[in-house]
């Protein structure tokens, strides 16, 4: 940092004597340009070594435009059928089972048992559209989860899952499961 002299003032101050003398002050002026320069060289260099945090995406492979309506033969005992109705609640069957109600923390383990019981399991998630978003990405990463593991193990294995919109049907299900009766969904 430099000083500067400059802007010279003078200032009457009284002796004890009563004799008035004049004063000479300095003004100091600061210049800031060296500080300035130090200031952008560090912005710099924080903005040259800082580690930027890649976001976190799950693949998801999207079938072809002529492959959406295809449709595959499957056993009811090979699907599993995940649901959140309006009201945030997990609910899984297989095939035309009573829907039991689960809790997010056991999905991945229902989701390894029941593929290790079944090795062609296909999943079908559905989820009412009054449920919150988030409920569709924690599915989704226990799904992602449960792959991994398996890979992990060197098993060969790729999870089988789908996406329905919710219907009738699913609002029988879960209608039935909590015990206001009805007739078994068909399908479902």
């Amino acid at each position: 940092m430099g000083f500067a002299g400059g802007g010279e003032a003078k200032k009457a101050v009284k002796t004890a004597t009563g004799k008035i003398v004049y004063k000479r002050r300095l003004g100091i002026r600061i210049d800031m340009t060296p500080m300035v320069d130090i200031v952008f060289l560090l912005l710099i260099f924080y903005m040259v070594t800082t580690v930027f945090s890649m976001p976190q995406a799950m693949e998801v492979n999207l079938p072809e435009k002529d492959q959406e309506k295809t449709e595959i033969d499957t056993k009811e005992s090979h699907v599993l059928i995940v649901r959140v109705d309006e009201e945030g609640r997990y609910w899984k069957n297989i095939g035309r089972k009573i829907p039991e109600q689960i809790d997010l923390d056991t999905l991945r383990q229902i989701l390894i048992e029941e593929n290790q019981k079944e090795e062609k399991l296909a999943t079908i998630v559905t989820i009412h559209g009054d449920a919150k978003y988030h409920a569709l990405v924690d599915i989704l990463d226990e799904i992602d989860i449960v792959e991994r593991t398996f890979k992990q193990a060197n098993a060969e294995f790729s999870y089988r899952f789908t996406m329905k919109p919710w219907d009738a049907v699913d609002d029988r299900a879960v209608s039935m499961a909590l015990g206001n009766g009805g007739t078994p969904p068909p399908g479902s």
